[in-house]
């Protein structure tokens, strides 16, 4: 009787542990993970699950756009009159939905979290466009206040004051390659959707939002070199002898290198220079031209410089890391604060393989004791073979 009691109560205690500790890793995987940001305010591992944080950007957007008036009041407050209207989400508010946050993951999650959006791009002013350089931290001009509005809907859809976080770096590869990684949750909403990222089309390599807007480019040459016409351009760089064309950045150049000839050489400086920087060289004689994306159609430059219209107009998005594909250039050994649940989905897995192995093992322990005792738990199917009733003939079964 004694032996008994000892194998319920330890059949109760192994069961307590067991669904204790079960939940004590369940706890582990959904738990609030540490937010810590890493050097120059980037997050300490990369998250790349950030489709519904798109998919609140997108239905920010189209809220905006179906706004009567706020496009062209926003162009007009700005001066960026020239910014052109490119509808692919168009409005509807029963169509574009907020993901609820009680459900969210990935960088959506994160963002709910921390009350913080870690957007990246690079420190450049155009007027009316943006300037990211007098004051970095509360920027100007067009760019910047489509992303505040974004933010404020998305504030307001989910009743938390979110706050906008802006990293800068050295090139706009570089804020692509940091967007691909998940260290920042997005890019700044003034992108090429052309364009390459560790040699493949951005269109395939990230998640992009809805077009934001679009802006027609062009180039800026010196009006005495008797260029009026992109035709009169393009006869001059395969002549020579100036073959350079500046480009403040990669992105720039991808978009228009197929539109150039052969001889024309990019000049793309690697200390992401303000136009006039670039402008300056082609008063220098040193370019032939140089491509601005931000052009304002009619105005001129310089007394020196004149624009000529490329004629392409380029569409302009948010981008993020794209839903699924794996994080790059992060230390995998902080991963842990990611939202990623794989490693404690296996700790819970092996914690209920423990579990049941040490429940059978006692219940094999207790079924050996009554045995023993003469007292089993399943008494025998047959006393003899007499006892079967559904055999009656002769030999062996």
């Amino acid at each position: 009787m004694m032996s008994f009691l000892m194998c319920v109560l330890t059949f109760l205690m192994m069961s307590s542990f067991c669904v204790l500790a079960t939940a004590a890793a369940a706890e582990e995987t959904t738990m609030t993970y540490d937010v810590r940001d890493g050097a120059g305010g980037e997050y300490d591992a990369g998250i790349t699950t950030s489709g519904e944080l798109s998919q609140a950007v997108d239905a920010a957007i189209a809220e905006l756009m179906g706004t009567k008036g706020w496009f062209h009041d926003l162009r007009n407050t700005t001066g960026y009159k020239h910014a052109l209207e490119v509808v692919t989400c168009t409005p509807d508010k029963n169509m574009w939905l907020y993901p609820p946050e009680k459900t969210a993951t990935g960088s959506l999650k994160r963002v709910l979290t921390t009350g913080k959006l870690v957007v990246a791009g690079v420190k450049w002013s155009a007027p009316g466009a943006a300037d990211y350089r007098t004051n970095p931290d509360a920027p100007t001009g067009f760019w910047p206040m489509y992303l505040e509005a974004i933010v404020d809907k998305i504030s307001k859809a989910y009743k938390k004051n979110i706050r906008v976080v802006r990293i800068y770096y050295q090139t706009s590869g570089v804020v692509v390659d940091k967007v691909q990684a998940g260290v920042v949750d997005m890019s700044e909403p003034y992108y090429y959707i052309s364009g390459f990222v560790n040699n493949k089309p951005r269109i395939e390599a990230l998640d992009y939002s809805c077009i934001t807007a679009a802006t027609e480019g062009a180039f800026y040459v010196r009006k005495d070199k008797n260029m009026n016409t992109f035709d009169d351009l393009y006869e001059k760089l395969v002549a020579g002898p100036l073959h350079t064309v500046g480009f403040i950045g990669q992105g720039n150049y991808d978009s228009m290198s197929d539109k150039l000839p052969s001889s024309a050489v990019p000049y793309i400086p690697n200390n992401n220079p303000d136009s006039s920087a670039l402008n300056q060289r082609v008063i220098d004689n040193l370019d032939l031209a140089v491509y601005v994306s931000e052009f304002n159609p009619g105005a001129d430059v310089t007394d020196l410089l004149m624009a000529i219209p490329t004629g392409v107009v380029s569409p302009r998005v948010i981008l993020f890391p794209q839903q699924g594909a794996e994080a790059k250039s992060v230390d995998e050994s902080k991963t842990s604060n990611s939202d990623d649940k794989s490693g404690g989905g296996i700790i819970v897995g092996l914690v209920i393989v423990a579990c049941v192995a040490l429940l059978l093992g006692v219940l094999l322990t207790f079924v050996v004791v009554r045995e023993r005792k003469g007292a089993p738990i399943f008494m025998p199917l047959l006393d003899s073979v007499s006892t079967n009733k559904a055999f009656h003939g002769e030999g062996g079964l």
